[in-house]
This record gives structure tokens, sequence and C-alpha cells, in this order.
């Protein structure tokens, strides 16, 4: 069985709601974050038909393929993703957590195979 990375946006979904009035609640944001931004990144990888990118590779072929919105989406949520998993004295809210799940959807919106030209 193929695993799908699609999972890891329902993770992120369900992770930000969990966040509400836990005592983990940064846990469970950072994680929303981040699980949110791998979902996008694979999906991305598989646009690419690249699996061998790494996320500063991923950025610069982004870049070269004059990608620009994607490029933009994948520079903010990364950043989000490395201030999740790495700046402890960084406070995440909900929305900022909203946000990046909200981008990586658009972004698999955007590079699923059917919608690659």
């Amino acid at each position: 069985m193929i695993f799908e990375w699609m999972h890891y946006l329902r993770v992120a979904e369900e992770f930000l709601t969990e966040a509400k009035d836990s005592p983990n609640e940064q846990a469970l944001l950072r994680s929303a974050i981040s699980r949110a931004y791998y979902a996008a990144f694979h999906h991305a990888l598989a646009y690419l038909n690249d699996p061998n990118l790494n996320h500063t590779t991923l950025k610069l072929e982004l870049n070269r393929r004059r990608e620009t919105w994607l490029f933009n989406k994948f520079d903010r949520m990364y950043r989000n993703r490395k201030w999740a998993d790495y700046r402890e004295s960084r406070k995440f809210t909900s929305s900022d957590a909203a946000k990046v799940i909200k981008e990586a959807r658009e972004v698999i919106s955007r590079v699923t195979p059917s919608s690659k030209s």
C-alpha cells in the first residue's frame, strides 16, 4: 500500500481542531503547520517528477521554472514550518496554523497531476 500524502493535510486539520482549549495547544498547532507543509511538499515533488529534491532545491526548481506563485507559497510555508519545528520562543495561533493549512490545500490543488499542463 502506498502512503497518500493528503493524509498529512487531514491530520493537520485534526490537530488544528484539537488544539482549541488543549493543554498541548502549541504542540498541536506546530504539528499542524509541519504536517500541512509536508503534504504540500510531497505533492510538489510528484508535480515536478523529482523525488530527490530537498526543501531548498524544490524552491530553486520552482524559481527556475518561473513558477512564482508556487515559489512564494512554498517560501512562506517553509519558513513557518521551520519556525514551528525549531523556534521554541515563537508562539503560534490557530490563525497561523489555519493559514498554512489553507496555503497547503491551494498548492495541492494547483499541483495535482490532473492540473499539470
